[in-house]
């Protein structure tokens, strides 16, 4: 039953359906395990994947959480914002502008919001580890995640990760942005595996980092001899991850 107000997951959004059904229906479900007595819902913050969203045949839209942040909020706010307290959950990754936006969202309707995935070391040493026990070191490898980022200091969240993975000893685990030109520094002759460091591998992955055109990552790896995998797996699908969703959603709730 629920007797607590609305808890709202608040993520980018993807365009890819079937990649963001992989991270939000589990997430979503784990959410409402953990809390029962709020109403859990979802939201996207990207008004640019809201648009593309809404072009679409009806059958064509996603099933779940592809409401736009500021509706879902005029819809539950004026409700319980302030008489049964209405939290929003960021999944977010790291500080940028769309948290920005978010805090302000929240802000002008008395709404508590709480930080990206990563908003501080503590977070980034638990992403870390997540990501390394998903992809163990192997010979001859190089693994390469690769993170959106936003040209802002939110962007030091990846060096946290990079440097919580090299004190596990992981020389083998390099992390980059997306549009970074290729890491200079990367063995000869070994193969890299990329990974999405993003809640979801969506369209991103798909074409920036993996695509076949000769601008995406792996093919700037190709053109200079490496043998480039690429991993569709957002590191929204992992249980450690999601299990941090749900740590930060009760120091948000003050249930900690």
């Amino acid at each position: 039953m629920c007797t607590h107000g609305a808890l709202v997951a608040a993520w980018y959004g993807s365009t890819d359906i079937a990649a963001g059904a992989r991270v939000m229906v589990p997430l979503i479900k784990e959410l409402r395990a953990a809390f029962p007595d709020r109403e859990v819902t979802a939201a996207i913050t990207s008004p640019r994947v809201r648009d593309i969203i809404a072009r679409r045949d009806p059958g064509d839209r996603p099933a779940v959480a592809s409401a736009y942040i500021d509706d879902v909020l005029d819809a539950v706010g004026e409700r319980d914002a302030t008489e049964s307290g209405c939290a929003v959950l960021p999944l977010l990754i790291a500080e940028g502008p769309q948290m920005t936006r978010l805090r302000e969202v929240c802000g002008r309707r008395g709404i508590r919001v709480g930080g990206p995935l990563i908003a501080d070391r503590d977070d980034a040493v638990r992403v870390a580890r997540a990501i390394c026990g998903r992809y163990p070191a192997r010979a001859g490898r190089v693994v390469l995640f690769v993170g959106h980022g936003s040209g802002t200091t939110g962007d030091d969240a990846y060096r946290w990760v990079a440097e919580a993975a090299s004190a596990m000893g992981r020389t083998d685990v390099r992390v980059c942005l997306m549009g970074d030109d290729p890491d200079p520094t990367l063995p000869t002759g070994c193969d890299v595996l990329l990974v999405p460091l993003m809640l979801v591998a969506g369209t991103h992955m798909a074409r920036e980092i993996a695509g076949a055109g000769e601008g995406s990552l792996r093919s700037r790896l190709s053109a200079m001899g490496y043998q480039a995998d690429a991993v569709f797996e957002g590191i929204g699908e992992l249980p450690d991850i999601q299990e941090l969703a749900v740590d930060h959603t009760r120091a948000l709730l003050g249930l900690d």
